[in-house]
């Protein structure tokens, strides 16, 4: 995870790699197994970034708007350029929670 995080232009240390990886554990998101002699441990991903995604952003209402996600998501689409294409896919999603 750290050459991931560096080749994206983040210098992160072991111990917090460790701590994100623990966290990211204690929610779920990923699973731990013992390593070999060179690794402590090997972490897999078991949530989708959609899952993440979902997960994050429902916190993010939480603190920000009581829960509300409504508020959330017309600021992100007011703030944002969207190509036909997305906004096709928007508005079959839309259709789909009637």
């Amino acid at each position: 995870m750290a050459e991931v995080l560096d080749g994206r232009g983040r210098r992160w240390g072991y111990t917090t790699v460790q701590t994100y990886l623990n966290r990211l554990r204690g929610k779920g998101h990923v699973a731990s197994e013992p390593g070999s002699a060179a690794l402590a441990h090997v972490y897999r991903a078991v949530s989708t970034r959609e899952d993440l995604l979902r997960d994050r952003l429902q916190d993010l209402a939480n603190q920000l708007c009581e829960g509300a996600t409504t508020p959330l998501v017309l600021t992100l689409v007011e703030g944002h350029k969207f190509t036909r294409e997305e906004i096709a896919r928007l508005r079959d999603l839309l259709k789909s929670k009637d």
